[in-house]
């Protein structure tokens, strides 16, 4: 429970509704899976990435400047691709599915290992 109240502290208001909001969106995508048939396969590639990502953490902690921008630039090429790409790319593929809950699993992964770690303090 630390580590959770760990990463409210960190992430700040404005982390945590970031964070829901993309949990609602993987919530809508996950639904559609339901319906596809391909949810545990999504839902296992999800929670398996977030979980792998602890792996890094101190990758991450050590590079904190840096691994703030990277990850940020990570978010805007994803949302570019699936608002701009939707037209091209093939969503209701499984392939594309999998590789979209484990891009989201990385990158929830990292966030929430990173805000979370005792050697990260955010000032306000």
């Amino acid at each position: 429970m630390t580590r959770l109240r760990r990463f409210v502290v960190n992430a700040g208001l404005k982390g945590c509704l970031l964070t829901l909001l993309v949990a609602v969106a993987v919530g809508f995508a996950i639904r559609k899976d339901v319906e596809m048939g391909l949810w545990g396969y999504t839902v296992g590639v999800l929670v398996c990435t977030a979980c792998v990502a602890y792996l890094f953490r101190d990758v991450l902690v050590e590079h904190f400047a840096v691994t703030g921008v990277v990850m940020n630039v990570l978010l805007l090429v994803a949302l570019l691709v699936g608002i701009v790409g939707r037209r091209w790319l093939p969503q209701d593929e499984a392939w594309f599915r999998i590789a979209a809950a484990a891009f989201l699993g990385t990158y929830l992964g990292c966030y929430f290992w990173l805000m979370s770690d005792e050697r990260i303090t955010v000032k306000r």
